[in-house]
């Protein structure tokens, strides 16, 4: 109940990506026959379905980028990346084999050291912000886990023998002190794994620019639908309209935000919207549903569905 405090708290705060975060813990512990399951359930796939169009309108940003670059530059691009990535994984090992390394010094309290690293950000652990962004990482690349050794694994009895010696170091990769350890990859291996999701082609291109224009559109619909967020929900969506004035879903686009101003009371730019639709796309089913018309396939669907109602 902790977690889903903090959540709803970030959600209220529009901090969306530790929002998911804490609904997904909440959510872990949560038992199926708690009242509120089903509605906790709804809002953290809502939560996750955000995050995760956000996370793919930024990815897809930072290829295209990339993409723009000289050779060159664009190798010494990834070289960072690869060395930082290196670096960030080297900390973590050091944490996981020495926890105790940042407890707090003779006379100093554990509560006072603890603000200090919020404030600060010396360990990854108090700072609630990095960790809730964590958690939604890993939640997203391996899902949930359960809290237990080995957690990788498939097969969980091919474990380590950290006591009597007898353990074979080839049988799980293991060095000196019967760890695991990854075999190394040479920077060139490296540099293949950045460059293969880089759109350097004119369809590897246009698949990057669907990719962040349907995104865009969840994101618009998860603000408005789930969250009645209709602010946000309207600056996502003029935003795609921004970066791409041409695009071809436009009156769907334009409809969604004549229906978001509606919603949100505000008829002055709903009207602007309808407008719009009716000059530029007069004949679209969009035009004949501010107007109060139905398509042909949702009279027939409607049809249908009162006499499914009428023999029932």
């Amino acid at each position: 109940m902790s977690y889903l405090k903090l959540g709803e708290i970030n959600f209220d705060n529009k901090l969306y990506p530790e929002a998911a975060a804490y609904y997904d813990s909440s959510f872990t512990n949560l038992q199926s026959t708690h009242p509120r399951y089903k509605e906790i359930q709804r809002k953290k796939e809502s939560l996750a379905d955000l995050v995760d169009n956000l996370n793919t309108i930024t990815l897809q940003d930072s290829l295209q980028l990339l993409a723009s670059y000289s050779e060159k530059k664009r190798f010494e691009k990834i070289d960072e990346l690869i060395a930082r990535k290196k670096e960030e994984e080297q900390k973590a090992l050091e944490r996981e084999q020495n926890p105790f390394n940042e407890l707090p010094a003779d006379g100093e309290t554990f509560a006072e050291n603890s603000q200090a690293s919020i404030q600060g950000g010396t360990w990854y652990f108090y700072n609630q912000r990095l960790r809730a962004a964590g958690i939604t990482e890993f939640t997203n690349k391996f899902g949930n886990r359960k809290l237990e050794d080995n957690w990788r694994r498939s097969d969980k009895e091919l474990t380590g023998d950290f006591g009597d010696g007898n353990n074979n170091a080839s049988t799980d990769g293991g060095g000196e002190d019967g760890g695991e350890q990854l075999a190394s990859k040479s920077q060139e291996e490296e540099r293949e794994e950045y460059l293969k999701e880089i759109p350097l082609t004119e369809e590897a291109m246009q698949a990057s620019h669907g990719k962040i224009v349907n995104a865009y559109m969840r994101v618009g619909a998860i603000y408005k639908d789930d969250f009645k967020d209709y602010p946000s929900a309207e600056d996502n969506l003029k935003a795609l309209l921004k970066r791409y004035p041409d695009l071809d879903l436009k009156p769907r686009v334009w409809y969604m935000l004549y229906r978001i101003n509606l919603l949100a009371n505000d008829t002055k730019d709903a009207e602007y919207y309808k407008n719009l639709i009716k000059t530029n796309y007069p004949d679209s089913e969009y035009a004949a549903l501010v107007d109060g018309i139905e398509p042909k396939n949702e009279q027939d669907a409607n049809k249908s569905l009162a006499y499914y109602k009428k023999t029932y």
